[in-house]
Protein backbone atom coordinates (compact mmCIF):
# COMPACT_ATOMS: atom_id res chain seq x y z
CA UNK A 1 0.00 0.00 0.00
CA UNK A 2 1.28 3.37 -0.73
CA UNK A 3 1.19 5.83 2.31
CA UNK A 4 1.41 9.48 2.77
CA UNK A 5 2.03 10.93 5.86
CA UNK A 6 1.81 14.32 6.90
CA UNK A 7 4.15 15.34 9.17
CA UNK A 8 7.25 14.54 10.68
CA UNK A 9 6.87 15.34 14.48
CA UNK A 10 6.82 12.63 17.11
CA UNK A 11 3.08 10.99 15.95
CA UNK A 12 4.14 10.85 11.93
CA UNK A 13 7.41 8.93 13.22
CA UNK A 14 5.49 6.62 15.62
CA UNK A 15 2.75 5.88 12.57
CA UNK A 16 5.72 6.18 9.66
CA UNK A 17 7.71 3.38 11.96
CA UNK A 18 4.96 1.05 12.25
CA UNK A 19 3.74 0.99 8.75
CA UNK A 20 7.70 0.38 7.52
CA UNK A 21 7.25 -2.66 9.72
CA UNK A 22 4.44 -3.87 7.44
CA UNK A 23 6.43 -2.84 4.62
CA UNK A 24 4.18 -0.17 3.12
CA UNK A 25 5.34 2.26 0.25
CA UNK A 26 5.44 5.59 2.96
CA UNK A 27 6.58 9.18 1.73
CA UNK A 28 7.05 11.58 4.64
CA UNK A 29 5.75 15.59 4.15
CA UNK A 30 7.53 18.05 6.20
CA UNK A 31 8.42 21.58 5.65
CA UNK A 32 11.74 20.88 8.04
CA UNK A 33 14.37 19.16 5.95
CA UNK A 34 16.67 18.15 8.77
CA UNK A 35 13.73 16.52 10.97
CA UNK A 36 12.69 14.05 7.68
CA UNK A 37 16.38 13.30 7.10
CA UNK A 38 16.77 12.39 10.81
CA UNK A 39 13.70 10.12 10.13
CA UNK A 40 14.79 8.54 6.61
CA UNK A 41 18.23 7.41 7.94
CA UNK A 42 16.32 5.36 10.39
CA UNK A 43 13.08 4.57 8.68
CA UNK A 44 12.68 3.46 4.61
CA UNK A 45 10.53 6.45 3.73
CA UNK A 46 11.19 8.75 1.00
CA UNK A 47 11.22 12.49 2.34
CA UNK A 48 9.62 15.70 0.64
CA UNK A 49 10.34 18.95 1.40
CA UNK A 50 7.20 21.50 1.55
CA UNK A 51 3.80 22.74 2.63
CA UNK A 52 1.70 19.83 3.36
CA UNK A 53 -1.49 20.99 2.29
CA UNK A 54 0.32 22.44 -1.22
CA UNK A 55 -1.06 20.52 -4.18
CA UNK A 56 2.65 20.68 -5.75
CA UNK A 57 3.71 19.38 -2.75
CA UNK A 58 1.63 16.39 -2.96
CA UNK A 59 1.44 15.57 -6.29
CA UNK A 60 5.25 15.29 -5.84
CA UNK A 61 4.37 13.33 -2.59
CA UNK A 62 2.85 10.72 -5.11
CA UNK A 63 -0.92 11.84 -4.38
CA UNK A 64 -2.09 10.99 -7.50
CA UNK A 65 -0.99 6.92 -6.90
CA UNK A 66 -1.47 7.01 -3.40
CA UNK A 67 -3.84 4.52 -1.51
CA UNK A 68 -3.79 6.47 2.33
CA UNK A 69 -3.20 9.49 3.76
CA UNK A 70 -2.48 10.41 6.96
CA UNK A 71 -2.48 14.33 7.82
CA UNK A 72 -0.59 14.76 11.21
CA UNK A 73 1.03 18.26 11.03
CA UNK A 74 0.59 20.53 14.09
CA UNK A 75 -2.01 22.44 12.75
CA UNK A 76 -5.63 21.22 12.24
CA UNK A 77 -6.65 23.39 9.39
CA UNK A 78 -3.52 22.41 7.24
CA UNK A 79 -4.79 18.84 7.99
CA UNK A 80 -8.27 19.54 6.75
CA UNK A 81 -7.24 21.33 3.76
CA UNK A 82 -4.62 18.38 3.07
CA UNK A 83 -7.52 16.22 2.72
CA UNK A 84 -10.01 18.14 0.60
CA UNK A 85 -6.97 18.01 -1.50
CA UNK A 86 -6.47 14.96 -1.42
CA UNK A 87 -9.89 14.35 -2.41
CA UNK A 88 -10.97 16.42 -4.92
CA UNK A 89 -7.66 16.92 -7.23
CA UNK A 90 -5.80 13.23 -6.57
CA UNK A 91 -8.93 10.96 -5.19
CA UNK A 92 -7.08 9.32 -2.28
CA UNK A 93 -9.51 6.70 -1.35
CA UNK A 94 -8.64 7.32 2.61
CA UNK A 95 -8.22 10.08 4.56
CA UNK A 96 -6.74 10.46 8.03
CA UNK A 97 -6.27 13.48 9.89
CA UNK A 98 -5.45 14.89 13.18
CA UNK A 99 -7.63 17.26 15.14
CA UNK A 100 -6.46 18.45 17.91
CA UNK A 101 -8.22 21.24 19.05
CA UNK A 102 -11.17 20.71 21.41
CA UNK A 103 -13.37 23.17 19.52
CA UNK A 104 -13.41 21.29 16.74
CA UNK A 105 -14.21 18.01 18.49
CA UNK A 106 -17.27 19.23 20.38
CA UNK A 107 -20.59 16.70 19.81
CA UNK A 108 -22.04 20.51 18.68
CA UNK A 109 -20.36 20.43 15.77
CA UNK A 110 -19.79 16.67 14.49
CA UNK A 111 -21.76 17.21 11.42
CA UNK A 112 -18.65 19.30 10.28
CA UNK A 113 -16.62 16.14 9.82
CA UNK A 114 -19.44 14.39 7.81
CA UNK A 115 -18.31 12.69 4.70
CA UNK A 116 -20.25 15.45 2.65
CA UNK A 117 -18.79 18.37 4.16
CA UNK A 118 -15.25 17.66 4.86
CA UNK A 119 -13.34 14.60 2.81
CA UNK A 120 -12.00 13.28 6.05
CA UNK A 121 -12.50 9.29 6.73
CA UNK A 122 -10.97 8.98 10.14
CA UNK A 123 -10.44 11.70 13.00
CA UNK A 124 -7.63 11.34 15.67
CA UNK A 125 -6.94 13.01 18.34
CA UNK A 126 -3.36 11.20 20.59
CA UNK A 127 -3.38 13.95 23.26
CA UNK A 128 -7.36 13.11 23.70
CA UNK A 129 -7.17 9.64 23.60
CA UNK A 130 -4.11 10.01 25.81
CA UNK A 131 -6.04 12.11 28.37
CA UNK A 132 -9.05 9.37 28.20
CA UNK A 133 -6.72 6.35 28.96
CA UNK A 134 -5.33 8.17 31.81
CA UNK A 135 -8.86 9.21 33.07
CA UNK A 136 -10.16 5.13 32.31
CA UNK A 137 -7.38 4.49 34.87
CA UNK A 138 -7.83 7.10 37.33
CA UNK A 139 -11.22 5.47 38.21
CA UNK A 140 -9.85 2.47 39.45
CA UNK A 141 -7.51 2.74 41.79
CA UNK A 142 -4.02 0.84 41.39
CA UNK A 143 -4.90 0.11 37.51
CA UNK A 144 -2.20 1.38 35.31
CA UNK A 145 -4.11 0.01 32.11
CA UNK A 146 -7.93 0.04 31.52
CA UNK A 147 -9.09 -1.20 28.11
CA UNK A 148 -13.26 -1.10 27.85
CA UNK A 149 -14.44 -4.00 25.40
CA UNK A 150 -17.61 -5.26 24.39
CA UNK A 151 -19.54 -1.67 24.79
CA UNK A 152 -17.59 -1.53 28.04
CA UNK A 153 -19.46 -4.73 29.30
CA UNK A 154 -15.63 -6.05 29.86
CA UNK A 155 -12.62 -4.51 30.55
CA UNK A 156 -8.73 -5.39 30.47
CA UNK A 157 -6.89 -4.38 33.37
CA UNK A 158 -3.28 -3.82 34.06
CA UNK A 159 -1.90 -3.99 37.58
CA UNK A 160 1.02 -4.16 39.37
CA UNK A 161 1.31 -6.91 42.11
CA UNK A 162 2.83 -5.53 45.42
CA UNK A 163 3.56 -7.46 48.82
CA UNK A 164 0.44 -7.22 50.40
CA UNK A 165 -1.59 -8.69 47.25
CA UNK A 166 -3.50 -11.81 48.49
CA UNK A 167 -2.55 -13.97 46.06
CA UNK A 168 1.32 -13.79 45.40
CA UNK A 169 2.87 -17.14 45.08
CA UNK A 170 -0.10 -19.35 44.76
CA UNK A 171 -0.97 -20.99 41.38
CA UNK A 172 -2.97 -19.74 39.12
CA UNK A 173 -4.90 -23.15 38.63
CA UNK A 174 -6.31 -22.10 42.86
CA UNK A 175 -7.89 -19.17 42.16
CA UNK A 176 -11.19 -20.75 40.75
CA UNK A 177 -11.76 -22.39 44.21
CA UNK A 178 -10.13 -19.13 46.92
CA UNK A 179 -13.12 -16.57 44.83
CA UNK A 180 -15.56 -18.95 43.95
CA UNK A 181 -17.90 -15.85 42.99
CA UNK A 182 -15.17 -14.05 40.86
CA UNK A 183 -14.73 -14.41 37.02
CA UNK A 184 -11.27 -13.26 35.73
CA UNK A 185 -8.53 -14.56 32.99
CA UNK A 186 -4.95 -13.08 33.67
CA UNK A 187 -3.92 -13.22 30.19
CA UNK A 188 -0.16 -11.74 30.04
CA UNK A 189 2.25 -11.49 33.02
CA UNK A 190 5.34 -9.19 32.21
CA UNK A 191 7.88 -9.66 34.76
CA UNK A 192 11.23 -7.58 34.14
CA UNK A 193 12.37 -7.30 30.63
CA UNK A 194 10.04 -10.27 29.85
CA UNK A 195 6.15 -10.91 28.37
CA UNK A 196 4.53 -14.52 28.59
CA UNK A 197 1.33 -16.05 28.60
CA UNK A 198 0.53 -17.56 31.95
CA UNK A 199 -0.73 -20.92 32.07
CA UNK A 200 -2.34 -22.58 35.08
CA UNK A 201 0.98 -23.56 37.39
CA UNK A 202 2.55 -19.96 36.67
CA UNK A 203 2.20 -18.17 40.21
CA UNK A 204 2.51 -14.44 40.37
CA UNK A 205 5.35 -12.19 41.60
CA UNK A 206 6.05 -9.10 43.79
CA UNK A 207 6.49 -6.45 41.02
CA UNK A 208 4.75 -8.19 38.21
CA UNK A 209 2.60 -6.17 36.10
CA UNK A 210 -0.40 -8.53 34.94
CA UNK A 211 -3.37 -7.62 32.57
CA UNK A 212 -6.50 -9.34 33.06
CA UNK A 213 -10.03 -9.96 31.54
CA UNK A 214 -13.26 -9.22 33.71
CA UNK A 215 -16.88 -7.94 34.01
CA UNK A 216 -17.49 -4.28 34.41
CA UNK A 217 -19.79 -4.92 37.44
CA UNK A 218 -16.72 -7.63 39.29
CA UNK A 219 -13.94 -4.42 39.10
CA UNK A 220 -14.34 -3.41 42.90
CA UNK A 221 -14.00 -7.04 43.90
CA UNK A 222 -10.95 -8.16 40.87
CA UNK A 223 -9.05 -5.49 42.31
CA UNK A 224 -9.42 -6.53 45.94
CA UNK A 225 -7.74 -10.00 44.85
CA UNK A 226 -4.55 -7.88 43.84
CA UNK A 227 -4.48 -5.82 47.43
CA UNK A 228 -6.33 -2.93 45.93
CA UNK A 229 -9.15 -1.26 47.93
CA UNK A 230 -11.55 1.90 47.01
CA UNK A 231 -11.54 4.92 49.39
CA UNK A 232 -14.67 6.85 50.05
CA UNK A 233 -12.64 10.42 49.24
CA UNK A 234 -10.31 10.59 46.29
CA UNK A 235 -8.31 13.53 45.71
CA UNK A 236 -5.81 13.71 42.40
CA UNK A 237 -3.05 16.78 41.21
CA UNK A 238 -2.75 17.26 37.81
CA UNK A 239 0.65 19.11 36.77
CA UNK A 240 0.19 20.72 33.39
CA UNK A 241 -2.55 22.34 31.62
CA UNK A 242 -1.81 21.57 28.40
CA UNK A 243 -3.80 20.26 25.96
CA UNK A 244 -3.27 16.57 27.88
CA UNK A 245 -3.81 18.11 31.09
CA UNK A 246 -6.47 20.62 30.09
CA UNK A 247 -8.51 17.54 28.38
CA UNK A 248 -7.75 14.96 31.66
CA UNK A 249 -9.20 17.41 34.13
CA UNK A 250 -12.23 17.92 31.58
CA UNK A 251 -13.05 14.06 31.80
CA UNK A 252 -12.26 14.16 35.49
CA UNK A 253 -15.02 16.28 36.01
CA UNK A 254 -17.20 14.97 33.62
CA UNK A 255 -16.82 11.06 34.91
CA UNK A 256 -15.49 11.26 38.30
CA UNK A 257 -17.57 13.88 39.95
CA UNK A 258 -16.83 12.15 43.26
CA UNK A 259 -13.31 13.57 42.79
CA UNK A 260 -11.61 16.33 44.36
CA UNK A 261 -8.93 17.75 42.06
CA UNK A 262 -6.43 20.15 41.10
CA UNK A 263 -4.62 21.72 38.12
CA UNK A 264 -1.20 23.43 38.36
CA UNK A 265 0.08 25.20 35.78
CA UNK A 266 3.06 27.87 35.01
CA UNK A 267 1.87 29.42 32.02
CA UNK A 268 -0.34 32.47 33.02
CA UNK A 269 -1.80 32.33 30.09
CA UNK A 270 -2.82 28.62 29.71
CA UNK A 271 -4.07 28.48 33.58
CA UNK A 272 -6.21 31.49 32.07
CA UNK A 273 -7.68 28.63 29.80
CA UNK A 274 -8.23 25.79 31.61
CA UNK A 275 -9.89 27.80 34.57
CA UNK A 276 -12.13 29.16 31.67
CA UNK A 277 -13.41 25.74 30.89
CA UNK A 278 -13.24 23.99 34.28
CA UNK A 279 -16.31 24.47 36.40
CA UNK A 280 -15.27 21.93 39.30
CA UNK A 281 -11.73 21.46 39.44
CA UNK A 282 -9.48 24.36 41.03
CA UNK A 283 -6.77 26.02 38.75
CA UNK A 284 -3.32 27.13 40.20
CA UNK A 285 -0.91 29.47 38.61
CA UNK A 286 2.34 28.78 39.54
CA UNK A 287 4.19 31.76 39.44
CA UNK A 288 8.17 30.98 38.12
CA UNK A 289 9.72 32.25 40.88
CA UNK A 290 7.80 29.15 42.73
CA UNK A 291 8.96 26.69 40.04
CA UNK A 292 12.40 25.33 41.90
CA UNK A 293 9.81 24.07 44.61
CA UNK A 294 8.60 21.05 41.74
Amino acid sequence: MKVIILGAGQVGYSIARYLAFEENDITMVDHSADLLKRISDKLDVQPVVGFASHPDVLKQAGAEEADLLIAVTASDEVNMIACEAAQSLFQIETKIARIRHQSYLKPAWSNMFSPDRLAIDVIISPEIEVARALDRSTQIPGAFEVIPLVLNQIKVIGVRCHAQSPIINTPLRLLPGLFSTLDIAIICISRGDKAFFPDENDVLEVNDEIHFLVKHDDIAQAMQVFGYYESDSRRMVIIGGGSIGKTLAMEIELNQPDVTAKLIEKDQGRSEAAARFLKNIEVIYLMERLNNFF
